[in-house]
């Protein structure tokens, strides 16, 4: 590797296998069926819907309050 006795021995091997492993994911995973990637991705979207959700409640940011209604109409 031209340069590699300034900045180094370049990248570990760990890292290359890491990105090898990586790729051999995504290649399975472009080998499956349609249906399950578009099943994965809405999964994905509802958990990360449910996560504001819940972190809204948290906070009390909720961007609708409801209006207070007295219990005691006399009042």
């Amino acid at each position: 590797m031209p340069g590699s006795d300034i900045i180094g021995d370049g990248p570990e091997e760990e890292v290359t296998n890491a990105g090898d492993a990586m790729e051999e994911g995504w290649l399975a995973k472009s080998q499956g069926s349609s249906f399950k990637r578009t099943l994965e991705v809405w999964g994905f979207l509802a958990q990360c819907g449910l996560k504001i959700v819940k972190a809204r409640k948290a906070k009390g940011d909720d961007p609708n309050p409801k209006p207070y209604l007295n219990p005691d109409p006399d009042q």
